[in-house]
């Protein structure tokens, strides 16, 4: 049908309605191409490409209990243990303790966590410098709510854990 190359194609949801603003946007804009004579003349398909990203979205999933932010997900197990204890059983849950790398994700777990909890940087004595995961006993840090705090590795807290989401074969547009 002429001029339907560009007509809307219903979009996948995606949880929580985080990319509604996103839809919003996109659709004043497809709707404003529609008339357009590039989108005719280069059968732009806007909608699929929609369709691709949602579904890339849907399909990426953290375990049951982990809270996804970005390409990572965080878990936060109630019960208190060690430093060496908490890093084992993130290891244990294949993923690592937390290792910050943004100020956005920061603020992300900040926003997850009410009391200290262990994170994967120590270091060996005072005067060497702070290491991610060296898996030392001597100076380990807790993420508190202002920031960090060093704390004897003996010391029993709940901790954070990391790993990258896990996306299913069908966002990637591979059939299984």
């Amino acid at each position: 049908m002429p001029g339907s190359e560009c007509a809307s194609h219903p979009g996948r949801e995606a949880s929580g309605g985080a990319l509604e603003p996103f839809k919003s946007t996109l659709s004043r804009f497809t709707g404003n191409l529609r008339p357009h004579w590039l989108c005719r003349l280069y059968k732009v398909d806007l909608a699929s490409k929609l369709d691709f990203i949602l579904g890339f979205i849907n399909n990426s999933s953290c375990p049951e209990k982990w809270k996804q932010h970005g390409e990572s997900c965080y878990h936060l197990p109630t019960d208190w243990k060690t430093w060496q204890e908490s890093k084992d059983y993130c290891s244990s849950l294949g993923s690592n303790f937390l290792k910050i790398e943004t100020k956005d994700e920061l603020d992300f777990v900040k926003s997850l966590t009410h009391t200290y909890h262990w994170i994967g940087l120590s270091r060996k004595t005072d005067k060497e410098p702070w290491l991610w995961e060296d898996g030392t006993l001597q100076h380990c840090v807790l993420l508190v709510t202002i920031g960090a705090k060093s704390e004897f590795c003996h010391e029993r807290n709940p901790c954070v854990c990391e790993k990258a989401v896990h996306l299913e074969p069908t966002a990637l547009g591979v059939e299984g």
